[in-house]
């Protein structure tokens, strides 16, 4: 059997772990179009051999969602469930003490898209659900979070994740970016939430990115397996379509911009 590892969007942010926005090109989740500059959300590969191929990853543990990388390393990150959306039969994998997993994909794919369960648990919480757009390429960290972590920043925002939502990371020519503009998908309850200057729990309504590029959209329509969202850098608007959603799930992603 063959081996090959995934590339989340934000996996080759996973090398540093500090609040600058981070050089390095991303891919993860919904492919790009749009005016200007062009964008792509999904990293591509080609070229693989036929047949069933491995596919490993390592979770990241984040408290504070708009730090990517900032993974916490004190606790097990054993028995977490990861499955495989895209296949007809239930596909799943079961994580060890440090996060990593191992689960076969068809090697024709060129992405897959996993969710993350919260079988396992952490001291007063749950993890939560996740989904995350996966393409073969390097090995790289998927973030994950717990059900506590997104309630404060819930609570402390005074919104709710009703349906579905949506993590997005925007970056220009492969850094995260501040002063974008994202507009959820079309029903989505409320406007974007952006990253702010202060604590995990500072997130904004309305306006545009800051500086770590990052989007929250809560409240989106749950009636398709996919959705579309604008982006609107300064080359001109994109839109972010195909992006798995799942009712109770954040969809996690970085959406790739180019400018010159």
């Amino acid at each position: 059997m063959h081996s090959v590892r995934l590339l989340l969007g934000l996996a080759l942010l996973a090398s540093c772990a500090s609040e600058d926005p981070i050089d390095g090109p991303p891919g993860g989740g919904g492919g790009g179009g749009g005016g200007g500059g062009g964008g792509v959300s999904d990293a591509m590969s080609s070229g693989i051999d036929a047949g069933v191929v491995e596919a490993t990853g390592k979770l990241c543990l984040i408290e504070d969602l708009r730090l990517p990388t900032n993974c916490r390393t004190d606790l097990s990150l054993a028995g977490i469930s990861i499955e495989d959306l895209d296949r007809s039969e239930t596909v799943a994998a079961i994580t060890d003490a440090d996060g990593v997993f191992s689960i076969p994909v068809p090697a024709s794919a060129t992405k897959v898209r996993l969710k993350v369960g919260f079988a396992n648990s952490i001291p007063d919480s749950t993890y939560k659900n996740v989904i995350v757009p996966l393409a073969v390429g390097p090995q790289g960290e998927v973030p994950i979070f717990t059900e506590l972590t997104l309630q404060d920043l819930l609570d402390f925002n005074g919104v709710d994740d009703l349906t579905a939502s949506i993590l997005a990371y925007v970056t220009v020519n492969g850094v995260r970016t501040a002063g974008i503009e994202v507009i959820p998908p079309v029903g989505t309850l409320q406007a974007a939430l952006y990253d702010g200057l202060g604590g995990p729990n500072d997130w904004i309504a309305g306006g545009a990115t800051g500086p770590n590029g990052a989007a929250l959209m809560l409240g989106v329509p749950i009636n398709s397996a996919t959705v579309s969202f604008t982006v609107i850098p300064d080359s001109g608007q994109q839109i972010a379509d195909g992006v798995p959603i799942l009712d109770g799930a954040t969809t996690i992603l970085v959406h790739e911009t180019v400018q010159d």
